[in-house]
């Protein structure tokens, strides 16, 4: 995608829907040295950015506050969710805009944005389309999604899922054209990683099952069935296999990780949050 079409030549509209931008960040500088300028850079005609930075070491923070005066400094509080929420709280615009700092918004988006908020019959809540970038090339097939990231300040609310969160708002939420450009996991020790993360995330908020010997069954039904069913889905039904091996790389590392959740269950119900040492 050229850069020319990540830098909107927009402003703030001094008379139309005010926008607040909220995005949570944590050493993302030294993940994609970068990247976070630029993303902050094409969203620069939102009129606040509330950034909650948990605790950074990387110089993230710095980055954020050549952009807003609203970087607000809050410890992990153990889930992706929690720490939007921290950043609602300080919205004052009429319309709330998600970004995650890994998300590149094309001109021809905020053009979209700007447009639809205007409208007399704006929605309650817009979905943004995304195409994820993995190791240099767009996915065009697995990679393609659809989460809802612009809504009417108080209406709805996050579901309560800690990875992968969700908000939520009642009746239709509209997709706008243009796809965000995600670079969440640029190389594959990038997405190992980011995966490994947010497994653990995961498995800390699964039900734990009884604390016995695990048979084939107990192994088909907490590892390899939902791994194998992560598989199907981004190699087989979203086409992953158009994607040549970059789509097969993304489906087995999604597949591992509901394997590698499964495994940090079975570690958790039987030895605690720490695993047994043989002495």
């Amino acid at each position: 995608m050229p850069e020319s079409a990540l830098l909107p030549d927009l402003h703030p509209s001094a008379s139309g829907p005010r926008v607040s931008l909220i995005m949570i960040t944590l050493n993302v500088e030294s993940k994609a040295p970068g990247l976070l300028a630029r993303v902050l850079q094409a969203a620069a005609w939102v009129h606040e950015m509330i950034i909650v930075d948990a605790e950074s070491t990387d110089g993230t923070a710095e980055i954020a506050r050549r952009f807003t005066p609203h970087v607000i400094t809050q410890p992990w509080l153990g889930g992706f969710r929690r720490q939007k929420e921290v950043a609602l709280r300080h919205v004052t615009g009429d319309w709330v805009l998600w970004l995650d700092a890994d998300e590149l918004m094309p001109s021809a988006l905020a053009g979209e944005i700007q447009a639809a908020i205007a409208s007399p019959d704006a929605a309650a809540g817009y979905r943004l389309r995304r195409v994820h970038y993995f190791v240099g090339k767009p996915l065009l097939h697995c990679g393609l999604d659809a989460p809802l990231r612009l809504w009417r300040r108080g209406v709805g609310g996050f579901t309560p899922s800690e990875v992968h969160e969700v908000y939520e708002v009642p009746g239709p939420a509209p997709e706008l054209p243009t796809p965000l450009a995600h670079y969440s996991t640029p190389s594959i020790q990038n997405r190992l990683e980011r995966f490994v993360a947010d497994a653990k995330i995961q498995a800390a908020y699964r039900p734990l099952p009884p604390a016995q010997p695990w048979g084939a069954r107990m192994v088909w039904r907490y590892m390899l069935r939902p791994a194998l069913i992560n598989f199907k889905i981004f190699y087989w039904n979203l086409r992953g296999y158009r994607d040549g091996i970059r789509g097969l790389v993304w489906a087995a590392t999604y597949s591992l990780i509901e394997f590698y959740i499964g495994a940090l269950v079975w570690q958790k119900s039987h030895y605690g949050d720490s695993p047994a040492l043989d002495v």
